[in-house]
């Protein structure tokens, strides 16, 4: 069920927070992704969003994790475990949810950056590579 874009925003945010944690502690993908939903089942929240999204990192992390390395090869430093939580799930977005369009995931992704993500240049780096990324994904 899709609910408003609030609920979506929200979803991203839950996402983005629960793969922090899957890289931090490296708990057992679905049972972290269950553990939220139930956790926070009080919120407005598009869960089956949530679940599309979070599914699609977790099956394809590693192929994401090639883009990413290829993007930032001149970085001065690699992406910080939120950025990178925030770029997978873009990645996924990109890939795997073409009923939203590139210019929304970029604007979502910068804007949680902006909220969450270290330093003040983080959402500028979550920014970049999207926008790299997305041009090699989708053709606009």
């Amino acid at each position: 069920m899709t609910l408003s874009p609030k609920a979506r925003r929200k979803a991203r945010t839950f996402a983005m927070q629960m793969l922090y944690q899957w890289q931090i502690a490296g708990e057992q993908p679905h049972v972290l992704q269950s553990q939220f939903m139930k956790s926070n089942a009080h919120h407005k929240v598009d869960w089956d969003f949530f679940q599309s999204i979070t599914t699609a990192v977790f099956t394809h992390h590693a192929s994401f994790d090639v883009l990413i390395e290829e993007a930032v090869k001149n970085a001065e430093q690699p992406p910080m475990p939120i950025e990178r939580a925030l770029i997978w799930l873009g990645l996924a977005e990109l890939h795997y949810r073409p009923d939203v369009p590139y210019k929304v995931v970029l604007n979502e992704y910068v804007s949680i950056a902006e909220e969450f993500a270290a330093g003040e240049d983080g959402h500028r780096f979550v920014n970049g590579v999207l926008n790299a990324l997305q041009k090699k994904i989708r053709t606009v």
